[in-house]
């Protein structure tokens, strides 16, 4: 989950990003959708919203160790 003075910010940076997400019609293209425009590497939570999109799990051993660099 997203803490709420995170969401806004988190929100209005990926929702162009997100936008092709919206013009598929099965899980299969938004898979391929997904890992093309989310699995850049440039921010770590679109990085596992793509892992999530191809039925992986978080990736908790990145955000464990990492949780105490996150700037709000």
């Amino acid at each position: 989950m997203i803490m709420a003075r995170n969401y806004w910010r988190f929100q209005t940076s990926i929702a162009g990003r997100l936008a092709p997400l919206d013009q598929t019609e099965n899980i299969d293209e938004l898979q391929a959708v997904a890992l093309a425009n989310l699995a850049d590497g440039t921010d770590h939570r679109l990085n596992q919203l793509a892992r999530r999109l191809q039925g992986k799990s978080l990736d908790r051993h990145w955000w464990e160790g990492h949780a105490d660099e996150e700037v709000a």
